[in-house]
């Protein structure tokens, strides 16, 4: 049990510190830079595909912070041996990840399009 326990903590510990860094970039609180939010060319193009992008991205990765506490807690009392708690574990964060940084990466090049799109009208004669 005692390793259950501290796999509650981890998943406790990675979940909160999802939602910790996520709470900034969904009050828009973070501007453009090179350490923190979801940083790629269609971000740094444009301000407004950084702080809506970085909303999406953060609003997902809350999601994701309370679903991997969430999980902590169900894996407690899983009827399975810790190996096969911890994959469990590893595989909830890691498919979450990869899944809300390919749909940040979608939305903020969508954004990127359309504000080119946009901006370009303008000079149609």
């Amino acid at each position: 049990m005692p390793s259950e326990i501290f796999l509650l903590i981890m998943s406790t510990f990675v979940g909160l510190l999802f939602i910790v860094i996520s709470i900034p970039l969904i009050r828009k609180k973070v501007p453009p830079n090179k350490w923190y939010g979801f940083r790629i060319y269609a971000t740094f193009y444009n301000e407004t595909v950084w702080y809506e992008t970085n909303k999406r991205f953060a609003k997902d990765m809350f999601k994701l912070g309370v679903l991997v506490i969430i999980a902590g807690f169900a894996l407690l009392f899983a009827p399975m041996p810790i190996l096969g708690k911890v994959i469990v574990f590893a595989i909830i964060v890691e498919s979450g990840i990869i899944a809300i940084i390919i749909r940040a990466w979608r939305y903020a090049n969508y954004l990127l399009e359309q504000h080119k799109h946009t901006s370009n009208r303008g000079n149609i004669p």
